[in-house]
This record gives C-alpha cells, structure tokens and sequence, in this order.
C-alpha cells in the first residue's frame, strides 16, 4: 500500500446515491451526511429495506434495486455483498449513470473490475474500503474515524475515494493493481483470525478453570497491551514468551496440554510458534546490527 498524492479538494462536496445501506454502506452515508454531501437515493434489494435505510442514514429517496428507474448522483456507492456487486452493476448500468459519474464499491476482497458494466456506461470505477470491523451500523459511525481506506481503481474513482476518506476522518492508502485478495487476506487473518485464536486461548482457560467471563477479563489486559507494544516496537520487538527466549521444555508442555483439549489448537499453536522463532532470529539480526553500529 502507498499513500495517495498529496491535494487538497476543493468545489462542492458530490452528491451520493448509497446501494446497500447495511452495516458499511449506511453508516458511510450517514456520516457523509453530516459532513454536507447530499444523499440522493437510499437503494435496498426490498422497499422496507430501502425505507429503514433511508430513515438511519436521515435522508435520500427510498427505493428497491428492482422499482429503481434512475439513479441521478455523482457519485454511487455500491455497498452490497460481494457476489452480488456484478449484477447490481449491471442493474445500475442498465439505467444510465449521470455524465461524470463515478461508483465506488466497498469490498475489501472484489476490485474495480466488478463495476465493468458501469465502465462501459461511461462511469469511472473504483473500490473504497474502510480498513475496520463493523458488527453493527451503529458501531460503524463511531469507528470510522482513523480507520484507512484502502483504494483502487480508475484515476477518477480515486480521487473521489481520497476526497472522502479524508471528509471522514480516514487515512486513504493505493493498492497496487491486483493486490484486492492479499489486502483482504491479510485484513481477515488480523480480525476474523485473531478472532478465532482467542477464542481458543479463551477455551483453554476455561479447561483449566476459569468461567468465560473470567477468561475474557483476564485475556483482554494481556491482548491490549500486545497491541500497544506491536504499535510502538512492530512485531519483531513485541515478540515474549517461550518462542522468544527458546524455552524449548516449555513449549513442549503448552503443545501436550493443547493437544489433549484439541489437535486443532495445538497446531495451530505450532504455526504460530514457527513464526515466532522467525521473529526471534530477526529480532536478535536487529539488536546486533544496532550494536556493531554503535
């Protein structure tokens, strides 16, 4: 990822037309909102969606994607699941984009070239991904802010994207063309991923006799500050425990442990512990290098 080229928008904010106002595409156009772009229509795959759509975001024309007979904004943001993106382009496609006008998916996993059919309709396409977790839309609004947007597509697309991200509080960022499944992979081993590993290690405790409530408070401190320390140092030099000191006696007894509440965990617990012999030897390349430096 790269950061976009310096520039600072200027002229009225382009007006919205949202597809998909669920988690992601109701809260973008909820805050958009409120930072001045008008929101034209609020389009869901039913006429109640549409409706409780246009209610949470405080405005727009609701419709469903099949009543849809125009689509009058500048810019058109596609928020639906993936595999559906194709044909929702094709849809909008089939109504005839404004002059100008660009559309913006939200997946972090699917590129520009889902919106061909609005390409070949003379609009410019583009992805734009908020880089967060978003359970609820409500949850959404308040994790927006700071989070990066990832971006790809036509050079219009972009500047659009960038424009907004930055309205929002967000940190826009270029991938490199091609790169929509490493992006996402690497996104969903650092949420869904870190997600399911504690779960585990929450499993684990409660083995050994913690409720899960207990488990929980008693993991979250230790989670938080591994974050911070990566934050501040990277992973090399957040890296503690037995796969760093190469405590190999005690690596052995956590793996049997694991093993007899499940093999899954203990090799997942190998994988990681792989990794994290790497990160040793790397970190101990770096402290020697800083040391014949000074």
């Amino acid at each position: 990822m790269s950061n976009p080229p310096d520039a600072t928008a200027t002229g009225p904010r382009p007006s919205v037309a949202v597809v998909g106002a669920g988690r992601v595409g109701g809260a973008l156009a909820r805050l958009l909102a409120g930072r001045g772009y008008a929101i034209t229509d609020v389009v869901s795959r039913t006429a109640a969606g549409a409706r409780a759509g246009a209610a949470f975001v405080g405005g727009g024309r609701p419709a469903s994607l099949r009543s849809l007979r125009r689509i009058a904004a500048d810019v058109i943001l596609v928020s639906v699941p993936d595999d559906a993106i194709a044909a929702v382009a094709d849809r909008l496609a089939s109504l005839g984009p404004p002059a100008g006008a660009v559309a913006l998916h939200t997946s972090g996993a699917r590129d520009a070239a889902e919106l061909a059919p609005l390409r070949a309709a003379g609009a410019a396409v583009g992805s734009m991904h908020p880089l967060q977790s978003f359970p609820t839309p409500e949850l959404a609004l308040r994790l927006v802010e700071g989070s990066v947007f990832a971006l790809e597509g036509d050079p219009a697309a972009i500047e659009v994207g960038v424009r907004i991200a930055r309205d929002l509080g967000g940190r826009p960022v270029l991938l490199r063309p091609g790169a929509k499944a490493l992006y996402h992979g690497a996104a969903v081993l650092a949420s869904g991923g870190v997600t399911a590993l504690l779960d585990m290690s929450l499993g684990a405790l409660v083995r050994a006799g913690l409720s899960r409530e207990e488990a929980l408070r008693a993991l979250m401190p230790l989670v938080q500050g591994t974050v911070s320390n990566v934050s501040r140092v990277d992973t090399a030099g957040a890296l503690t425990g037995p796969f760093e000191r190469g405590d190999e006696g005690t690596i052995a007894r956590n793996r049997a442990a694991l093993a007899d509440l499940d093999a899954r965990v203990a090799a997942v617990y190998d994988l990681l512990g792989e990794r994290g012999r790497e990160l040793s030897r790397e970190a101990g390349v770096g402290r020697r290098k800083r040391s014949a430096d000074t």
